[in-house]
């Protein structure tokens, strides 16, 4: 189960930043995040089968569970489109949470392995320092991501859609002001 929960994080890892390059609602996007979804639950459910490190069901796998929900939230704000007013930046958020989850926990992971660290952080209490310093330094700095680049990200999608003729401009302004 290890080896498919790496597996499964490796491409959600890689896939992450191509649904940041991608042109935002385009089939391209539905179908990279498709599959970024599909890593992310596989990397989740098989997180779930994995004690090693706890000897049963320890502070990761609630992690999985917070993961996953970011992902549902995602999934859910996506689905409610024609009748939510502020789904796009539901969606959004969620699924940026979802990635910088991801990399919060890669980092923590890298960090515990580090040799010269695993010594120096001797036992349980240096390891959760370690953990919990590189999750709080990722999500600050992907927090501050997220809000930097929610607006202009929003209204290029917007534009878009306009652009392409999925809505008029009436629709497009009034969901605008309905995010304010």
């Amino acid at each position: 189960m290890s080896l498919l929960h790496i597996i499964c994080a490796s491409a959600a890892l890689l896939l992450g930043p191509c649904l940041f390059a991608v042109r935002k609602g385009t089939p391209r996007h539905v179908l990279i995040g498709r599959a970024y979804a599909i890593s992310m639950l596989g990397m989740n459910v098989s997180a779930f089968f994995i004690y090693r490190l706890f000897k049963g069901f320890g502070p990761f796998h609630v992690l999985a569970i917070v993961s996953l929900l970011t992902l549902l939230a995602g999934y859910v704000a996506f689905w409610r489109r024609r009748t939510s007013r502020n789904w796009l930046e539901h969606h959004y958020r969620a699924m940026n949470w979802s990635y910088v989850g991801l990399v919060a926990a890669g980092v923590s992971e890298a960090i515990v392995r580090i040799d010269v660290l695993r010594t120096t952080l001797d036992g349980w209490i240096g390891f959760g320092i370690a953990v919990f310093a590189a999750s709080l330094a990722t999500c600050l700095i992907g927090g501050w991501l997220i809000a930097r680049f929610e607006e202009p990200t929003i209204r290029r999608y917007r534009e878009s859609q306009l652009d392409r003729g999925h809505a008029s401009e009436d629709v497009i302004n009034r969901n605008a002001d309905r995010a304010d």
